[in-house]
């Protein structure tokens, strides 16, 4: 295949830029825990917290950690995480 015919990817997120966005700034590191977004997917909580997928999923449906659902996606807010590692 020559090079006229290649197919270059898109350069902007199907989901949209909020989605690029919340996405970059969930996958850095934060030095503290008042450097963290204020929501939180699943994957970032687990990064911060010590538990398993199904204990957050335990924890969530007895509502030690607080959540909100969008379609298929939970979100975490950061204050619902920082208060339950308070706890601990």
């Amino acid at each position: 295949m020559d090079e006229s015919h290649q197919i270059n990817p898109p350069t902007c997120s199907p989901r949209g830029a909020e989605y690029s966005t919340l996405t970059e700034e969930m996958s850095t590191t934060p030095a503290t825990y008042a450097e963290l977004p204020l929501v939180l997917d699943e994957k970032a909580v687990l990064a911060i917290l010590p538990i398993s997928r199904p204990t957050l999923r335990k924890l969530r449906e007895d509502g030690t950690i607080h959540a909100v659902r969008f379609g298929r996606r939970v979100l975490y807010p950061r204050a619902s995480i920082l208060e339950y590692l308070g706890e601990r």
